[in-house]
């Protein structure tokens, strides 16, 4: 990382400020000085807003989806989801917009003033109650900002990137006076995941018959030019916005795309970011990988964590972990399990972590409720700096007609106290309805005490909770099921070539089981079959 001197003149009124060291690990030590109210600014620098930002929460696959914001999974968003996100702990959110199909023509690539109006509107619901919010640039970056261009002699791809550098600079000055009035806790992102190209297949034409569509371009010189230019815009635009924080990112905002390349400009009221989903195939529930927590995934998320921090936050640059999150739905324990992870090591390296919730995963809009508490607790929790105890397991299986045996379950209370075990209000006896080991790292449900509850000649599918609390951090459920051998209705099924239109369904009877993972096997064999850029993937 590079850091080059950028020097607003509200940076210079400002230096006082710069006492305050972003070095310190964590954040959740008191609130940064602000406001609430939608258009009262009083500066307060980058370091000092993230210690006040964590949690955060994206409003995802809203108004960064296109053509229009209902166009995607989600209707349009009301100002109750900011209700509900505030009083569920987060302290700021991430709103993405995609403004492309709202821009006009060149040379002006004027913005529509409804789209404007849309966007100002939602921000202000975040701001009326206290989150600090960032405004971002999205998926125009895809769609335009990175997209190369077609020599119209050669017919091959050339860099287009003086003409997108135009357009994006005046949409952010567009943006940036709309803006310029609003709270200090409104904040600037440049740009979501400037894309290089370098997961592209490598093609000169569009003609490839292999891959027809655009090509993307931008390499890191380009990309803190861009960064500059972007903020040099910003800070020139009037209000509050030469004091206003921005963020900005490396190439497809990765964590050593940035170590290795993000210039950030010598200026308080700057934040650096990137995005973590990783491993690949645990947070998209692909390739058999349902599981996380081994050694091996905590020292991963370390050796991308670590340098992060050495580069950025040891040197008092915030940093923004602007998404984490699951693509589809692990195992619910594992999950819980990998955010806690993610937030606690933000948490140790002064990161403001912001969870990705595209209105499938966990908070359902229509309905006002989180599919998975649990989750949502671990990720507020941990932000706080609490430890989370876990206990081995979401979901435990009786097979149905047989008395259910004893339970064994690991503990993992950090340094926590089990303080007690509820089904409903009964509050479970120890040495009678269970019994922990001395070191208390483990702990066995007694069979007799399940049977009572889950009855050999109970239907499958039945299910009864208990609740583990601890004397900090979030509770953990345990569900208790019934299940019998879940039945595939068709066990063969013949697809005759360009016949398959849409998604392949397959009818399942579960009886009280849930699909862990699939895997594509050669008949003949029994081996996975495995596409060339799987190989690492393929649980073997």
């Amino acid at each position: 990382m590079l850091r080059k001197p950028f020097v607003p003149l509200a940076a210079l009124m400002s230096a006082l400020l710069l006492l305050t060291s972003a070095g310190a690990a964590g954040y959740a030590e008191e609130a940064a000085p602000g406001t609430s109210q939608v258009n009262a600014f009083r500066a307060v620098t980058a370091v000092q807003a993230a210690k006040a930002m964590s949690p955060g929460w994206n409003l995802g696959n809203t108004l960064d989806a296109y053509p229009d914001e209902g166009s995607w999974n989600n209707p349009p968003a009301e100002e109750t989801i900011f209700e509900d996100i505030r009083a569920a702990g987060f302290r700021s959110v991430r709103i993405p917009v995609t403004w492309d199909s709202k821009i006009g023509p060149a040379p002006d690539y004027i913005i529509d003033p409804a789209r404007l109006d849309r966007v100002e509107e939602v921000v202000d619901w975040a701001l009326e109650r206290g989150l600090y919010t960032v405004l971002n640039v999205h998926h125009d970056n895809g769609n335009w900002v990175t997209k190369m261009a077609v020599d119209p002699v050669t017919g091959l791809y050339v860099d287009d990137y003086n003409r997108n550098m135009d357009k994006l600079e005046k949409v952010w000055k567009q943006i940036a006076g709309r803006f310029k009035d609003k709270s200090e806790k409104l904040l600037f992102e440049v740009l979501n995941e400037p894309n290089n190209g370098e997961w592209e297949p490598k093609i000169e034409a569009p003609t490839d018959p292999e891959y027809p569509e655009a090509r993307h371009h931008l390499t890191p010189e380009e990309l803190n030019a861009m960064n500059h230019r972007m903020l040099k815009a910003i800070r020139t635009s009037g209000g509050s916005n030469a004091s206003r924080i921005v963020v900005i990112g490396a190439e497809m905002d990765n964590s050593e795309k940035a170590v290795a390349h993000l210039e950030v400009p010598d200026d308080p009221y700057l934040m650096a970011t990137f995005h973590y989903y990783t491993p690949y195939p645990f947070i998209s529930n692909s390739w058999g990988h349902t599981a996380w927590g081994t050694p091996e995934d905590k020292a991963e998320l370390t050796r991308y964590f670590k340098p992060v921090y050495d580069t950025f936050v040891r040197k008092g640059i915030p940093v923004l972990l602007g998404e984490f999150g699951t693509f589809v739905d692990p195992e619910a324990y594992a999950k819980s399990y990998y955010f806690n992870a993610v937030v606690r090591a933000s948490y140790k390296y002064g990161f403001v972590p912001m969870y990705w919730d595209n209105g499938l995963d966990n908070y359902d809009r229509k309905a006002r409720v989180w599919r998975d508490e649990t989750a949502k607790d671990v990720i507020v929790r941990a932000a706080l700096g609490e430890i989370n105890s876990f206990i081995g397991m979401r979901d435990a299986y009786f097979p149905q007609g047989k008395e259910p045996g004893d339970l064994v379950l690991p503990l993992e209370l950090g340094g926590n106290e089990l303080t007690g075990i509820y089904h409903g209000y009964y509050r479970l006896v120890q040495d009678r309805d269970y019994v922990m080991n001395e070191e208390q790292t483990e702990m066995t449900l007694y069979g007799g005490f399940i049977a009572k509850l889950l009855p050999a000649r109970g239907e499958a599918g039945a299910k009864e909770t208990l609740r583990f609390r601890f004397s900090e951090g979030a509770d953990q459920p345990l569900n208790l099921i019934r299940f019998a051998q879940p039945v595939l209705q068709d066990t063969k099924l013949t697809i005759p070539a360009g016949a398959l239109k849409e998604n392949l369904k397959i009818p399942v009877q579960y009886n009280g089981t849930k699909l862990a993972t699939a895997r594509m096997v050669d008949a003949a064999t029994g081996r996975p079959v495995k596409d060339e850029w799987a190989q690492g993937y393929v649980n073997r």
